[in-house]
Order: C-alpha cells, then sequence, then structure tokens
C-alpha cells in the first residue's frame, strides 16, 4: 500500500521563506490589484492588520473594496503557488534542517 504525504506550514515554522512580511505583503497587494473596486492600496500599516484579524478578515477586505470576499483566499493563494514554486527554483525557498526528519 502507498501513501502520499502533504506537509502543511501553517505558521512558517518548517519552511524556511525570505523575508516573510514582505513576502505576504506583497501577495496581499496582487491579490487587491485583482479584487479590489479601489484604485489606491491600504497603507502597509493597515494591510498589516489582516493578518491578526481572525474571522473579522471579510471587515477589511470589504472595507479595501473586495466585493468578492469569497475568492480571495482562493486568488491569494494561487500568486503565492507561483512565487513559491519560483523561489524554490531559485533555491531561495527551503526546508529548515530539523524539520527535515518528517520526510524520513
Amino acid at each position: 500500500m502507498n501513501f502520499n504525504y502533504f506537509l502543511f506550514d501553517l505558521d512558517n515554522s518548517l519552511v524556511h521563506i525570505p523575508t516573510p512580511s514582505v513576502y505576504f505583503d506583497e501577495i496581499l497587494q496582487d491579490t487587491l490589484k485583482i479584487l479590489s473596486t479601489h484604485d489606491k492600496l491600504p497603507s502597509f500599516k493597515e494591510r498589516n492588520k489582516l493578518w491578526s484579524s481572525g474571522d473579522n478578515y471579510i471587515d477589511f477586505l470589504i472595507k479595501w473594496g473586495v466585493e468578492k470576499h469569497d475568492e480571495f483566499w482562493k486568488h491569494f493563494d494561487k500568486i503565492d503557488h507561483g512565487k513559491r514554486k519560483d523561489l524554490v527554483e531559485k533555491n531561495r525557498i527551503y526546508l529548515y534542517e530539523d524539520a527535515t526528519s518528517v520526510l524520513k
């Protein structure tokens, strides 16, 4: 019997991402450029509040002009996947050494 394994790193403690605050903010900006009806993006300080908003993140998206907030994470994840793939190919994103034991 064969098993497929998937490793989820929800808190970025297993995978090194260079400058994660910049990385995720760039994805957020790109996502807002696609979905927001506003011409101007919210400030970095305002965007940064999204990460600690919990279930209230939809309130921020609505405030920022995202009418299709149910599509937000789909677009965010698609952009994230593309950026991660590029970083993996360039060896700029990698599994932390102490986390490699989970692959054995």
